[in-house]
């Protein structure tokens, strides 16, 4: 069964959900600081060379997109090539096959009256967008049309999780049962309930079936896993999951970057560097990458920090404000500007409310020392109940009982 949803990012969630951000046609790890368009001047110029993987799959890839764009009224043709198009997104981790889906659906980006399998797919890359509300609003109207579509109620519940509508999340949950098999059913409500002060109870609802999931889901329930663990606060579990995850899929950048995440907190920047410096394509990575060598104080640490300012520099002339997490980590982390983070994390708190954009709010107030700054997210941190051990000591920390 295809899944596709917000992982996000960083961070966050449904391993098997697709999470990508839509950066139009032109990749964010490539384009100029400030954001204008490149025209070159010679016709023989490179002006990027593409990743080998990129042209394993290309022929069918372009076969399917000249078909949507011949005939653009057939929705059909058009899902086919979106669909295998943010697979391709997700395998490669390169946007810009987002940004082709979304231009061959044409008309169907905005129409109302869509083929339900579009609409799902539109909800995607609304998602993607960082656009929730509209994925939500596609997905509301997808339970009414296409109730017995797993994929509606797993993405469906995968939103309301970025926003920390847990209730609503945790009902979309349960109309999977009768759709889904098991693990997937018990990954997507471990998730909910992982948040929620139930950590121990998803662990061991999850437990049996994650290491036993067919080998398609097997990556993304033991990830899931490993994040439940750390909720619960057992660090040690939740390495040996993420590690059992990456030895399924080494691919898998969302596991390989809760990973670092965990080694980063445990004060163990060799080790992190160690897992990242072979995957510096991925803005994430490269982030963790760039503060687990400013710790460790590696000579390459100052060319990773500049790479990033770089790439947030032409997000930022592209008016691109999906990257809010990351540019308040890079602040916080390698320029010790808190008030800038917290800005920042504030503002990307307002859009999505994952763990890790609580944190980041309630970690850049405590250096900032605005504690009032981060009374949302200590809002949060009490009415859900959660028992992630950074959460409650950054909570603490400011002055939340």
């Amino acid at each position: 069964m295809p899944v596709f949803g917000e992982r996000a990012r960083v961070a966050t969630i449904f391993a098997a959900v697709l999470t990508l951000v839509v950066a139009g046609a032109v990749s964010e790890r490539r384009s100029r600081a400030d954001g204008a368009p490149r025209v070159p001047t010679d016709r023989a110029e490179v002006l990027e060379r593409l990743p080998a993987s990129l042209g394993r799959d290309r022929s069918e890839l372009e076969a399917r997109e000249r078909a949507a764009l011949e005939a653009p009224n057939d929705a059909a043709a058009i899902a086919a090539y979106v669909e295998r198009a943010v697979v391709e997104a997700r395998r490669t981790g390169d946007p810009r096959w987002l940004g082709r889906a979304r231009a061959v659906m044409g008309p169907y980006w905005l129409a109302k009256a869509a083929p339900d399998k579009l609409v799902l797919l539109r909800a995607t890359i609304k998602q993607s967008l960082h656009d929730f509300e509209g994925a939500l609003a596609d997905l509301d109207a997808l339970t009414v049309t296409s109730p017995g579509d797993p994929q509606v109620w797993l993405t469906r519940a995968t939103v309301l999780f970025v926003l920390a509508r847990y209730d609503a999340a945790r009902d979309s949950c349960a109309r999977l049962a009768p759709l889904a098999s098991p693990v997937i059913v018990t990954t997507c409500a471990a998730t909910i309930d992982s948040v929620t002060g139930q950590a121990q109870k998803a662990y061991d609802a999850l437990l049996p079936l994650a290491t036993t999931a067919a080998r398609d889901l097997l990556p993304w329930a033991l990830s899931t896993l490993g994040e439940v663990a750390l909720r619960r606060g057992d660090a040690a579990a939740a390495e040996k999951h993420f590690r059992e995850a990456l030895a399924k899929d080494a691919g898998d950048r969302y596991t390989r970057g809760a990973l670092a995440d965990l080694m980063l907190d445990a004060n163990r920047p060799q080790e992190a560097s160690a897992l990242l410096t072979e995957h510096t394509d991925d803005d994430g990575l490269l982030l963790r990458l760039a503060i687990a060598e400013t710790r460790s104080q590696s000579p390459s640490a100052e060319a990773r920090r500049r790479s990033i300012y770089e790439r947030h520099e032409a997000a930022r002339g592209r008016g691109d404000a999906v990257h809010l997490r990351e540019e308040a980590r890079y602040f916080l982390d390698l320029t010790d500007d808190a008030a800038r983070a917290l800005e920042l994390a504030r503002r990307n708190f307002a859009v999505q409310k994952e763990p890790w954009d609580t944190r980041l709010v309630l970690e850049a107030a405590l250096r900032a020392r605005a504690p009032a700054a981060a009374a949302d997210a200590i809002a949060l941190v009490r009415s859900s109940r959660t028992e992630e051990p950074a959460l409650r000591r950054l909570a603490a920390g400011l002055g939340a009982p």
